[in-house]
């Protein structure tokens, strides 16, 4: 599964029209999840960096603010960038839900590993990635 910085480059949104690739967004994010998307990594990467880097100038008596400056300067954005991926994954099984509901007892159009086309194919695997095709079983009433 390759890796995503938008919501709207998702692979499995890739089959469908700009409207209702915002439709099934909102259907699936809501607007606060998509606000706790940015903010809540950012603020977890800045206390966590923080505590990491009061923590190394505690150790180091105080001698080198220069390190605890670099250290702080250079954790906080790979921990927000872990977090914001561990978020928009979490999302995105949201989303694979929502084009499931869609496709119910249908073939999806698009593969949901790599985003290739499948529309027409009677094949049991992505010709792309070899991923199994996912056919979504039929809802019972």
């Amino acid at each position: 599964m390759r890796l995503c910085w938008r919501l709207s480059s998702m692979p499995e949104l890739s089959h469908l029209s700009e409207p209702d690739r915002r439709a099934l967004l909102r259907r699936a994010v809501n607007l606060d999840a998509r606000v706790r998307m940015v903010v809540q990594p950012l603020f977890l990467s800045l206390v966590i960096a923080g505590m990491t880097s009061a923590a190394v100038h505690v150790v180091l008596n105080r001698r080198y603010p220069e390190v605890t400056i670099f250290l702080f300067g250079t954790t906080w954005p790979v921990l927000f960038v872990v977090l914001y991926q561990f978020l928009l994954l979490r999302i995105r099984v949201h989303v694979r839900l929502e084009v499931m509901r869609g496709f119910e007892g249908r073939q999806l159009p698009v593969c949901l590993k790599c985003g290739y086309d499948l529309k027409g194919l009677a094949e049991s695997k992505c010709p792309e990635c070899g991923a199994r095709i996912i056919v979504p079983p039929a809802r019972r009433e």
